[in-house]
């Protein structure tokens, strides 16, 4: 099966599913490569529920407002 025919069933398949397949093929390659994949779980932040972060984002966003308007 060629990678233009095996496209379109990859877009069918659930997010889930796509994730799953991209860490088998990943993982295939590093065997077929003698490549050690580091093993276990890695947290990423994210700035869901950041809501300082959000609050320091807006206060920026408005003194820059209000120093645009007085140069401009």
């Amino acid at each position: 099966m060629t990678f233009e025919e095996l496209l379109p069933e990859l877009k069918k398949l659930s997010r889930t599913d796509k994730f799953r397949t991209v860490q088998a093929l990943v993982q295939e390659l590093a065997v077929e490569d003698n490549v050690a994949l580091p093993e276990g779980e890695y947290h990423i932040w994210s700035p869901i529920d950041a809501f300082g972060a959000a609050d320091q984002l807006l206060a920026m966003l408005e003194e820059n407002k209000k120093g645009s308007i007085s140069n401009g």
